[in-house]
């Protein structure tokens, strides 16, 4: 369904509440639909340019969250933990995958063989600056229509309603 018909069907959605149930507000709810609505829109368009790169949503989050962490691009498996909101067998489960497409690598450290390392490969580091460039920029279309004023105002909202 188009984006402005979707748009539509939220007001009618209100509309229709308002006029059935007059005793509730309907405005919260075709809130959470909207932000529902352009959170779907973020996702698709990040999707959509990381799927150039063959990369799933999952395997950017990780790879690009060791770019983050700077050289040598390697993290102890339980840091990245704190990092990424995953359980052990989750990360576990993701890295394998990363592994097995030679994105990354773990290893034991020399120091403690108890700490698991993963790395960025050479052929990781390439992919996900390249990946990242195409994310940011899918990102930046997004929000290219609001102006800065509003682009900061939205920043403003959204941080105080999840602060909450």
């Amino acid at each position: 369904m188009p984006k402005n018909e979707l748009v539509r069907t939220i007001s009618e959605f209100e509309s229709a509440w308002a006029h059935e149930r007059p005793d509730l507000n309907p405005a919260a709810v075709a809130t959470d639909l909207r932000m529902q609505l352009v959170a779907r829109h973020f996702l698709d368009s990040s999707n959509s340019a990381l799927a150039n790169f063959d990369l799933e949503w999952w395997e950017y989050d990780v790879i690009s969250a060791l770019r983050r962490m700077g050289r040598p691009y390697e993290c102890a498996v339980n840091s990245m933990n704190d990092i990424l909101p995953l359980s052990s067998g989750a990360l576990t489960h993701r890295l394998n995958r990363l592994v097995a497409r030679k994105l990354v690598t773990r290893r034991t450290d020399d120091n403690d063989r108890r700490r698991v390392l993963v790395k960025l490969t050479a052929k990781g580091l390439v992919l996900v600056d390249n990946a990242a460039t195409a994310r940011f920029d899918a990102a930046q279309s997004t929000v290219n229509t609001l102006s800065e004023r509003e682009w900061t105002s939205l920043n403003r909202i959204l941080e105080k309603l999840l602060a909450k």
